[in-house]
């Protein structure tokens, strides 16, 4: 058994679901992003997810393929605040594989793609709604949102958000406090810069779905 014919736009529903907005959509693959504030933890989140439905895994193109998905996050992602200033990239090349045999699933935990303040991974997702993915070192703490955005991508289904007990503790014990310190000390001006910049940000703009 293998992925229905319609299984990428009914991922690019799940993730429009979740707030995201496909940019690109072809035949065999779509792309999506969102740019979402984790509270809990006092940062800024942008995902690239690029859905995509191949035959073979095979290592070479993996790797090539998601060096180019980041270099082309850059393009996509709408926010203007520098990565590593309380905003973060995470890009996921999701594989859509009818068969997949134990090599690719184990290429998919171990290829991590790192860059400053962001973290690429590759995702194989199963027919029957497993996947596989790494366990990156950078943003431990915000693993559960990752697996399950793995998870809706594999299922399917959109479900709420969990938070992570560790993204929490850092939140209230580190980012906050610092972040408090700062307006409080210079009467909120610090929080113009970052309002001023997301209220001019341009919004992603949603791709037409390919005929057929």
């Amino acid at each position: 058994m293998g992925f229905p014919p319609d299984a990428l736009r009914e991922r690019r529903a799940a993730l429009e679901a979740m707030g995201f907005t496909c940019v690109e959509h072809e035949p065999d693959s779509f792309t999506a992003v969102r740019c979402q504030m984790m509270w809990e933890s006092g940062l800024r989140m942008t995902y690239v997810i690029r859905v995509r439905r191949v035959a073979v895994v095979e290592e070479s193109e993996v790797r090539a393929e998601l060096g180019k998905l980041q270099f082309h996050a850059h393009t996509l992602d709408p926010s203007v605040i520098p990565r590593g200033f309380q905003q973060g990239r995470t890009i996921m090349d999701v594989l859509l594989v009818d068969a997949p045999d134990d090599a690719a699933r184990a290429l998919a935990r171990r290829v991590v793609g790192h860059m400053w303040g962001g973290v690429a991974l590759v995702v194989v997702a199963e027919p029957d709604g497993s996947w596989h993915t790494a366990k990156p070192i950078w943003g431990r703490a915000f693993v559960p949102r990752l697996h399950h955005l793995c998870q809706v991508i594999a299922s399917a289904r959109p479900s709420p958000e969990p938070i992570g007990g560790m993204a929490l503790f850092i939140g209230i014990f580190a980012m906050w406090p610092g972040i408090l310190i700062a307006l409080l000390g210079c009467c909120g001006l610090p929080l113009l810069a970052p309002l001023a910049t997301v209220l001019f940000e341009k919004k992603p703009q949603p791709a037409a779905l390919p005929p057929g």
